[in-house]
């Protein structure tokens, strides 16, 4: 009985734990600078890789994401991209600090 005890209360811990470090959001934004339209994901880095954007960008079009972030305050993102019939590109961003504006134009 205490076997079971002890795992829930870990468990529980670890749950609270988890959704404590979730509670810091920051807001990003995307800005496709390039003159092609972009299919592009971002996923969160900081809340486990969930992907929190997939859509297309128009020219010059900005989209703001909301994404975890760390004990610092800053925010980790991977975005895969893709113009045209080109093959994808991932890049990876971090320390991003809240209000950060990302570009997509390499």
């Amino acid at each position: 009985m205490w076997k079971w005890f002890f795992i829930g209360s870990v468990s529980s811990w670890f749950f609270w734990f988890q959704a404590s470090i979730a509670e810091d959001m920051a807001m990003i934004s995307i800005l496709n600078d390039s003159e092609a339209v972009r299919k592009v994901q971002v996923a969160d880095n900081v809340c486990g890789n969930k992907l929190v954007l997939k859509r297309k960008l128009g020219p010059g079009q900005i989209v703001e994401v909301q994404v975890c972030s760390d004990n610092d305050g800053f925010s980790s993102i991977v975005i895969t991209q893709v113009a045209g019939c080109a093959s994808a590109v991932t890049r990876h961003f971090e320390g991003l600090a809240p209000g950060a504006k990302v570009n997509l134009q390499n």
